[in-house]
């Protein structure tokens, strides 16, 4: 008596890349989870100080006052303003900036079409 059989054969080539990866996946939960442990030890050893200066806190009523900052004087304020203004101005162009323009370029131009010569002449809007 002869039983045939149609089952699929397990493919061998992918046993071992899968086992490698699940090396490696526990590998890194387990580097993860000392990490995780390293942490609450380090916010455990954290946490009297923080309850002393809660109760601190509490006692005073309010949190410790902030140091006020001196802001600068309001000449001084409109003379960073102005001088604010002059660089943007100097820096200011008219038009698209060159890199955009070759990406607009690149996005329109067919495959098979080459750039030969290209000038672009952005404070007057001009390519």
């Amino acid at each position: 008596m002869k039983i045939a059989t149609n089952f699929v054969r397990p493919i061998q080539r992918a046993a071992i890349p899968v086992a490698a990866l699940f090396w490696l996946m526990s590998f890194a939960f387990a580097v993860s989870a000392w990490w995780l442990l390293d942490d609450a030890s380090a916010l455990r050893g954290e946490l009297p100080d923080l309850r002393q200066r809660f109760v601190r806190i509490n006692a005073t009523g309010h949190a410790p006052a902030v140091q006020p900052v001196q802001l600068p004087s309001v000449q001084e304020l409109a003379e960073t303003r102005n001088r604010v203004a002059r660089i943007n101005a100097a820096v200011r162009t008219k038009g698209m900036p060159t890199l955009s323009l070759l990406d607009d370029l690149e996005a329109q131009l067919p495959p098979e079409a080459w750039l030969v010569s290209f000038h672009h002449h952005a404070t007057d809007g001009e390519v």
